[in-house]
């Protein structure tokens, strides 16, 4: 998420959004003070981007949840650093061959199983496309292979979970 002078912008969002999906994984979710000191340190950086993982901790013999689940939180901070060439001149996607099964359970949840979109950003090394989009089985674009894609319809703006 970007942090913007030091605080998250959309904080509320984001953090609703991680509530709902570990609701959904079965991960107790951590206390908002946990959460909102991922965030505090510099207020004089700029502009930064945030990464938070919440994982349900240690588990046990294959995919069992272990009898008391202790969650564990990594964030990472890092500059960040926009391409301004990307933003004047735009950039060159590719549709993936790559598509996506549809799980209703994982849908607009944002989980660390990324499989696909790992094997669809293997289908290119070309350095001059910035992103592949993913379609489902239909054709429908889903997402992108690691950025947000977004779209606007009769005034309205859309985007990808």
């Amino acid at each position: 998420m970007l942090l913007r002078d030091g605080a998250p912008v959309l904080w509320r969002y984001h953090t609703a959004r991680l509530a709902q999906g570990c609701q959904r994984l079965g991960i107790p979710l951590l206390s908002q003070e946990a959460l909102d000191a991922t965030w505090q340190g510099d207020p004089t950086a700029e502009v930064e981007v945030l990464k938070l993982i919440l994982t349900r901790g240690s588990g046990g013999r294959g995919y069992a949840v272990p009898e008391q689940v202790v969650p564990r939180l990594v964030s990472r901070r890092t500059p960040f650093q926009p391409s301004v060439e990307r933003w004047q001149q735009g950039v060159t996607v590719r549709l993936c061959d790559l598509q996506l099964a549809r799980q209703p359970r994982l849908a607009g949840i944002k989980h660390l199983n990324r499989l696909e979109n790992v094997l669809a950003r293997r289908e290119w090394s070309d350095a001059t496309i910035a992103e592949g989009l993913l379609a489902d089985s239909e054709g429908l674009i889903v997402e992108a292979t690691s950025m947000n894609v977004f779209g606007s319809r009769r005034g309205g703006i859309y985007a990808s979970a």
